[in-house]
């Protein structure tokens, strides 16, 4: 095991092979052979401390924690301070994801991070210093609980970040916005649940879109359509079938085998009664995407963008890892924690984390309301993605 200085608590919901749990901590403690290919070479970093809420059937934390000699705490201030009484480890690992947890009315999963957060914020408090933060995937279920926990880390002075995997994969092929880059419309393509998946697919775009001219400047509104409305938009032209096609292409470019043969209507109608949903969001600066749920069809995430005055498409897909290594997209997602750890240097904006985190919950309140346009001043959120980190 690693013998660096620097020490890391994890809190964590759940921990059982294939959770988040197992593909980012088990890279401390068992790093996998493949893992060099995805940029994670070796940890620099040490986890001395666990605290997991729940214990599944497939219980790992016990037996990984027994076998690498990694204390298993009882609680969120226990697992921070090892045991003492005032906070004893360079950083926090908060993973919020997977577990036994109830959703609200809409179909939103209420887990924890915003309680795991009240807790490591006491610690802090009580210890009169704090370290940096990061929290996988979006900040919270609830939208002003997620704004409450950024400004918390604002006015205290921690390093506080969350992201998810998606934005941080190598794009095949690559592609890079700059300031001088206005887009006139975006369609991304994606798999999955309409919160968890589509979440990634907030990322992934968002990470590519807040390069444009002038920045991030916030969404306007957002409509959901789903079912058979999905395919009367679709021929309306609420959103551009060949920026669609060409986000499809994308994803077959990196690895044919995630797009489907077939009917994209039959292929998409065959995996849910639902059938397909697209979630339009239109932009404060007038820029339009949209973010369509093809499941059945695609077991990825894709992007096709126009830009403004341009003829010419542009799209690109992230490498994800199948499942053959591991997950190994998540080895990338692990090293980029770490080293911000390390510098203590933001490697992006915390306000996307803030956007995304919005869309997700907004998105589900729309996806309540197929069809009716809701308007979302909340996500007025400006930042220059250049230095807002």
């Amino acid at each position: 095991m690693c013998d660096s200085p620097f020490t890391i608590a994890v809190i964590a919901t759940v921990y059982f092979p294939n959770s988040h749990t197992d593909v980012i901590v088990s890279r401390w403690l068992e790093p996998r052979p493949d893992d060099p290919a995805w940029g994670w070479l070796e940890p620099k970093t040490r986890i001395v401390s666990l605290f997991v809420d729940q214990f599944a059937e497939k219980d790992m934390a016990r037996g990984m924690c027994a076998k690498h000699n990694v204390p298993l705490y009882e609680s969120v201030s226990a697992a921070l301070c090892r045991g003492g009484e005032t906070l004893d480890v360079d950083g926090v690992l908060l993973i919020g994801e997977h577990g036994d947890y109830p959703e609200t009315e809409i179909g939103q999963k209420m887990y924890p991070r915003k309680e795991f957060f009240d807790h490591i914020v006491k610690v802090f408090q009580a210890s009169g210093r704090s370290v940096p933060v990061f929290c996988d995937k979006h900040l919270s279920w609830n939208f002003d609980w997620a704004l409450q926990m950024d400004q918390t880390a604002c006015d205290m002075g921690f390093m506080f970040l969350s992201s998810s995997s998606i934005p941080l994969c190598q794009r095949v092929p690559e592609l890079y916005l700059t300031s001088g880059h206005r887009v006139d419309e975006a369609v991304a393509v994606f798999y999955g649940g309409d919160e968890a998946y589509g979440y990634h697919s907030y990322e992934f775009v968002q990470a590519i879109l807040e390069n444009r001219a002038e920045g991030e400047t916030g969404v306007k509104a957002i409509t959901v359509y789903r079912n058979d409305d999905f395919w009367r938009q679709l021929e309306a032209g609420r959103w551009s079938e060949q920026l669609m096609l060409v986000a499809l292409e994308a994803i077959r470019r990196e690895n044919p085998k995630k797009v489907k043969d077939g009917s994209l209507r039959n292929n998409c109608m065959g995996d849910s009664a639902d059938g397909p949903t697209a979630i339009c969001l239109d932009y404060r600066d007038g820029m339009r995407v949209t973010h369509l749920n093809l499941s059945g069809h695609i077991t990825s995430w894709g992007i096709g963008i126009k830009l403004d005055g341009h003829e010419e498409h542009l799209a690109t897909a992230p490498k994800v890892d199948d499942g053959t290594y591991s997950h190994g997209h998540f080895a990338t997602m692990s090293s980029v924690i770490e080293k911000s750890f390390l510098t203590g240097h933001a490697p992006f904006s915390r306000r996307r984390s803030l956007i995304t985190t919005g869309i997700t919950a907004i998105s589900m309140q729309a996806r309540a309301n197929p069809g009716v346009q809701l308007l979302t001043p909340e996500l007025a959120i400006t930042y220059d993605a250049m230095v807002d980190h």
